[in-house]
């Protein structure tokens, strides 16, 4: 094709348009077509830690909302310890079944609506129809946690509904979650059932994968029915009223509790890092459970959120968390940033994404005029501009706009083979009066 024939130009600059507009109507079909278009709208006003984008594939709509911390936000835990008993309010100690049910039944009592357990409610003996009272009492609170250990073995054990209420399912889950631990069966047997619809279990403790030094594991896979919390991360999730339903993970980079609930950092394996303690985030004198028991009942609103845990030569053993480590786990729910109020961008309406792929047209037309130098350099310019083209845009119209079908067509108009101009050869006439040519032999 020759490159100086107007109408070779023009031939291509309308197949240039013709491939933009294919992209821009089929484009988004493909997969790494649309995260390549998000990317370079994310990357407009991207601050790594600082921002979260939000795409709507049914409106189009992105929002871009900054991150802020969470000092006030969320509900408060009051540790509740459980002693040796030095003064036998308790039945046994370290506590039974039925002390555990006496002493959630007494919480409930002053007010409280809400508990974590940071206890093994595991005993050497079947408690029984004990175990049955303790259930029923968890079942008296808006939101109950309890500990599980958990490991991966040969085969596959049964899941606790109290752990199979907290799966969060793969369509909640994004990126490559190959590196999680994977787990599918308990430790230990639970003598818990778990059957209300508010008591959640989370792993304390994945006996086959430890975390790595400074860091805490959140997340644990459970066979092919999705993932499994950790204790830590459903006390955050307890202190920002958050369900299982409304978390989202991005594997690698970090788990979101809800539409405006903490933006959790989390690494391929699902880990977090440890964090520091400070004034701010040490919890408040614990109160102890014996005297919690034999106190007169009251029930005050917006009580915080009671978290039992053990104190002692004979109950301290019974833990799922030693001091520094519940103490981080407070620390956990208050440690991370939640969305704030940010922008929003529409999507460019049509027929302004055609009036730009009308003008890449144009622009390919007049490039293909210039010699083949300033062709290359040419469009190396006007594909370098696009993305601050984007940028102007999402800036003073509050629009966006795939940029995939601008690119598609620059592309086409710059990679159509070039032609030079050629001198076509012609047969020289014949003249008699010419000598003929001598023949040797």
């Amino acid at each position: 094709m020759k490159l100086n024939s107007r109408s070779s130009r023009l031939l291509i600059a309308t197949l240039a348009l013709g491939v933009g507009v294919a992209v821009l109507f089929w484009g988004h079909k493909l997969e790494w077509v649309r995260q390549f278009d998000l990317a370079a709208v994310r990357s407009a006003e991207d601050a790594p830690g600082k921002q979260l984008h939000e795409y709507d594939p049914a409106t189009g709509k992105i929002s871009i909302r900054p991150l802020v911390a969470t000092t006030e936000a969320g509900k408060t835990f009051q540790r509740v310890i459980v002693t040796d008993d030095p003064e036998k309010i308790f039945e046994s100690s370290p506590p039974s079944a039925l002390d555990y049910a006496v002493l959630l039944e007494s919480l409930h009592n002053h007010g409280y609506r809400h508990v974590t357990v940071t206890t093994r409610l595991n005993w050497n003996d079947d408690p029984g129809l004990l175990a049955d009272g303790l259930d029923l009492r968890l079942a008296l609170f808006d939101s109950a946690v309890i500990p599980l250990a958990v490991t991966r073995g040969p085969s596959t054990g049964s899941l606790p509904k109290m752990l199979e209420r907290t799966i969060i399912p793969d369509t909640q889950i994004h990126g490559d979650a190959r590196l999680v631990p994977l787990v599918n069966r308990l430790t230990l047997p639970s003598h818990m059932t778990g059957d209300a619809a508010h008591v959640f279990a989370g792993f304390h403790h994945i006996e086959s994968n430890p975390p790595a030094a400074g860091r805490i594991a959140m997340l644990a896979r459970w066979d092919d029915k999705g993932m499994i919390p950790s204790l830590e991360l459903l006390m955050i999730m307890q202190a920002h009223a958050v369900l299982p339903s409304q978390v989202t993970i991005h594997c690698g980079k970090y788990i979101r509790l809800g539409k405006n609930g903490p933006i959790i950092a989390i690494d391929s394996y699902g880990q977090t890092t440890t964090p520091g303690l400070t004034e701010n985030n040490t919890p408040s004198p614990p109160l102890q459970a014996d005297k919690l028991i034999t106190q007169k009942k009251s029930k005050t609103a917006l009580k915080p959120i009671a978290i039992i845990h053990a104190q002692g030569e004979r109950t301290g053993p019974t833990n799922a968390f030693d001091a520094n480590r519940l103490n981080q786990a407070i620390a956990l729910t208050r440690a991370y940033p939640v969305p704030g109020d940010g922008s929003s961008h529409q999507r460019l309406p049509l027929w302004g994404k055609l009036v730009i792929l009308f003008d890449v047209a144009v622009i390919v037309f007049l490039l293909r005029t210039m010699t083949r130098g300033n062709q290359h350099l040419g469009f190396a310019l006007t594909a370098a501009l696009t993305l601050p083209m984007l940028y102007a845009m999402m800036s003073l119209t509050q629009h966006w706009m795939a940029i995939s079908a601008p690119l598609a067509a620059l592309l086409i108009g710059w990679i159509i083979p070039f032609s030079n101009r050629r001198s076509t050869s012609v047969m020289p006439e014949y003249n008699p009066s010419d000598p003929k040519p001598v023949i040797r032999a």
